[in-house]
């Protein structure tokens, strides 16, 4: 996968106007690949029971890097020194609110 990539600073990349960050998290369990998901708890008042990556939104003065680290620590205990950050699919934007995203593979 890091070959896909190439070697990028991430923190360089322009991801400027992305409010939230999302980690696109790929574990390899004996030679697969699998890919982390979450699921929305059903008594939210916001997108109850959505499958989800791991991620949230951008606090003032955070990088979105930072910020999707943070989320997947807060969501799935994921320790963020454990994660290699190889690439950025870019910034997209949330279907139903327009929120633009910015998603990190690690």
């Amino acid at each position: 996968m890091r070959k896909a990539f190439g070697a990028t600073d991430l923190r360089a990349i322009d991801v400027k106007g992305a409010r939230a960050a999302v980690l696109v998290a790929v574990v390899d369990r004996a030679g697969e690949a699998y890919l982390i998901l979450t699921r929305r708890a059903l008594d939210l008042a916001r997108d109850p029971g959505l499958i989800a990556l791991p991620g949230g939104f951008v606090e003032d003065g955070e990088h979105p890097v930072d910020a999707a680290l943070r989320e997947a620590d807060e969501e799935i205990g994921l320790d963020s020194t454990l994660v290699d950050l190889i690439g950025c699919l870019g910034t997209f934007e949330r279907p139903r609110t327009g929120i633009p995203v910015v998603a990190y593979v690690g």
